[in-house]
């Protein structure tokens, strides 16, 4: 089990119930695992690490039920602090020296924000060093609870994270609203939105447990379902996950239960 950090602390995002478009910033690196029990250290110091960052959400690790892949879950308030994250990476050594003696391999790296975050991010070096992609958020909204310090219960929250390839865009985009009209009735979603990338397209979207994603795939199944039969979109790949494991097999069947009815 890797250590995880969970701190919203932005008042005018974390107020207990209160909406707002979302404006926060995603880094979505991809790893392939070479020798876990070696990373792991220097991966739980990358957690340690970023505590110590105003700016991060949340921050932590998780591991592909077949143990073969690894995937950092964080968000930062904003573009600025999502590349101040990359310095202090660049600056800690912990992931560098992972990279280099071959305990992890990067796959891919990806920022998720606004126009005006990803350029912000763009401004630090790193991030052209670290080869990262972006994608442009096009309809979201966020719903944090509030917090006024790092809560362990948090760090099970649940994300999933499908892929889509895009066919027409103006055919997919009332399909796409009416996913986010939907999502923003459900209690337990922390936050919904679509982003960008060419002819990709993919969700950012987190639940505050299990039950939160059944209920999320539930009442989202007929829309996602309409938009894929519509030709607008074809789905690339769904993927659920959290920081237990079980919770991300769970998780992971219901989605895939899901998908097959879409």
């Amino acid at each position: 089990m890797f250590a995880n950090c969970c701190k919203p602390n932005r008042a005018d995002v974390v107020e207990e119930g209160k909406e707002e478009t979302m404006s926060h910033s995603n880094i979505f690196p991809t790893f392939t695992i070479k020798d876990l029990a070696k990373a792991k250290p220097l991966l739980d110091k990358c957690v340690e690490d970023t505590k110590a960052e105003a700016g991060c959400l949340y921050y932590g690790w998780t591991i592909k039920e077949d143990g073969s892949k690894l995937f950092c879950r964080e968000t930062y308030v904003d573009g600025a602090a999502a590349g101040e994250h990359l310095s202090c990476v660049a600056k800690s050594g912990a992931l560098g020296e992972a990279l280099e003696k071959g305990y992890i391999a990067l796959d891919n790296i990806d920022l998720m924000g606004t126009e005006s975050d990803i350029a912000d991010a763009k401004k630090v070096p790193e991030f052209e060093g670290f080869g990262l992609g972006s994608w442009k958020v096009w309809d979201s909204f966020q719903n944090f609870k509030q917090t006024s310090s790092e809560e362990a219960s948090t760090a099970d929250f649940y994300t999933i994270q499908p892929t889509f390839t895009i066919k027409d865009l103006a055919k997919a985009e009332p399909f796409m609203k009416k996913c986010v009209d939907l999502t923003r009735t459900e209690a337990g979603c922390m936050y919904y939105g679509w982003t960008i990338q060419g002819d990709k397209l993919f969700c950012r979207e987190a639940y505050v447990d299990a039950k939160a994603v059944q209920a999320h795939l539930e009442n989202i199944g007929a829309a996602v379902g309409e938009m894929l039969d519509s030709g607008a979109a074809s789905l690339d790949s769904p993927m659920a996950r959290s920081s237990a494991c079980l919770a991300c097999s769970l998780a992971i069947a219901a989605l895939a239960s899901a998908s097959a009815n879409f």
